[in-house]
């Protein structure tokens, strides 16, 4: 009679164990997918478009160029 009601602590024990290491997983899983989402929303935030065509053109006039239309400064040697 001893060994069953011991045999019930550790199946109960067993149960919570196992609960908190799934809900350990499922928090864990969570907090990736938010910290994933959140660089992917900071990371469109900063992006732009540039809309540029050139031929045979000089890359200074091609930084210029990119310059003008993003704010964005070169520093180069040519």
């Amino acid at each position: 009679m001893q060994f069953i009601a011991t045999g019930s602590v550790l199946s109960l024990r067993h149960r919570r164990k196992t609960l908190l290491t799934k809900t350990l997983l499922v928090m864990r899983l969570t907090i990736f997918l938010l910290t994933v989402t959140m660089l992917q929303a900071s990371a469109n935030g900063f992006s732009q478009s540039v809309s540029l065509k050139e031929k045979n053109a000089r890359l200074e006039s091609v930084f210029k160029k990119i310059e003008k239309q993003t704010g964005y400064y070169f520093w180069y040697e040519i």
